[in-house]
């Protein structure tokens, strides 16, 4: 066994990248040691809309930035590979869940979301690679589908057809993808501890994926994204000697293996699949007086709060005279909405605005324009 846990910079336009590896397993003939990967070679672009459990992580280092893949298993918790984060801090990282391109962490946008919490399973072993999964919490909400974990009931058996998917490099030695990636492969081991040509494979903590006379895997950049059986996550991509050659199939932590792990930090339970919870609308009273005043050079400011897990529609309702800066729309899981209203004339007159949702009225008040009586 051997580790390695930075490889140079590898880059797109526009982007720098470093890419944690995990040891290499060492192969016997010394000529196929080389490039030990953390390790999507042979694949496609993926289809957003049957992928949103992906999440890419990444840290600023150096100008450079650090690439790992995660998986998003409830609306806040996410898998990824031990050996990603292993000595860092869950501030250190940034979250992007079901990006539509590889995201820049030193170019932040309105996608990007925080870590606060970061669980490295105690048992990780970097020699061997084994345990090699950790857990990562984001306080905002992941509001694209979850992807229920497995247990040793839903496993994947031998033969079964698998897909993994990430940024990672398309070739080895190559560059990486700008676009999300997907490539199905094969459970190759099963529960047998044979893996190709690898003397120390350990089933009971590993799966073996792939396709025996290479040409489809995982690669540098992949690392901690998502091996799914259908709709379970079983493997966490780890480690594995280069990329899609023959006889080296990738290695992926068995997820099974680890759930009770999962259980107990997360508190969430296999194959269970977790949804963001319901929108929360509220909306303040934008005055303190019985009757609220706007005229048509000063605006009163009304504020929409959505505190719950998905976005949801809003209307504001009101005569012509009054001008709302947007009368419908939708606001975001946890953020809020900002909404101007003021007189269209210098009219003496009065209005009831109405703040509705789907379901019911939120809020009801009076506004005086331009001093008018109500």
């Amino acid at each position: 066994m051997r580790r390695n846990w930075l490889i140079g910079v590898a880059a797109i336009p526009g982007l720098a990248l470093i890419m944690p590896t995990s040891p290499a397993i060492a192969s016997t003939t010394p000529a196929e040691t080389a490039v030990p990967t953390s390790r999507i070679v042979g694949g496609t672009n993926a289809v957003r809309a049957a992928t949103g459990w992906f999440v890419q992580i990444s840290r600023p280092v150096n100008g450079a930035f650090v690439l790992c893949g995660g998986t998003a298993i409830s609306p806040h918790w996410i898998v990824t590979a031990a050996h990603c984060v292993v000595g860092t801090r869950a501030s250190d990282w940034r979250v992007y869940p079901n990006p539509a391109k590889l995201q820049d962490p030193s170019a932040p946008t309105s996608r990007e979301l925080h870590a606060t919490v970061l669980k490295t399973h105690s048992s990780y072993n970097a020699d061997a690679s084994t345990h090699d999964i950790a857990l990562m919490y984001t306080p905002s909400v992941i509001t694209t589908t979850a992807l229920p974990f497995a247990n040793a009931s839903t496993d994947s058996p031998i033969g079964a057809s698998l897909a993994v998917l990430g940024f990672g490099l398309t070739e080895e030695n190559g560059q990486v993808s700008d676009v999300l990636k997907t490539v199905t492969v094969k459970d190759l081991a099963g529960t047998t501890n044979k893996c190709g040509k690898y003397e120390d494979f350990n089933s009971a903590q590993q799966l073996c994926a792939g396709v025996i006379v290479g040409g489809k895997d995982s690669c540098q950049g992949d690392s901690g994204g998502p091996l799914n059986w259908g709709t379970r996550l079983v493997g966490v991509v780890s480690t594995g000697i280069g990329c899609a050659r023959a006889n080296y199939p990738g290695i992926y932590t068995r997820v099974s293996a680890n759930s009770s792990w999962i259980t107990k930090t997360t508190g969430l339970a296999a194959n269970t699949v977790y949804r963001a919870g319901p929108a929360k609308l509220s909306a303040n009273k934008p005055c303190s007086t019985s009757k609220c005043r706007a005229t048509k050079t000063s605006s009163l400011v009304l504020h929409v709060k959505n505190s719950g897990e998905r976005s949801a529609p809003y209307v504001i309702t009101g005569p012509a005279k009054v001008k709302v800066s947007s009368r419908s729309g939708n606001v975001a899981a946890q953020s809020t909405r900002t909404i101007r209203l003021h007189a269209t004339s210098q009219k003496k007159s009065c209005a009831t605005v109405k703040v509705r949702t789907t379901a019911k009225t939120l809020l009801s008040f009076k506004l005086r324009l331009n001093g008018g009586r109500c």
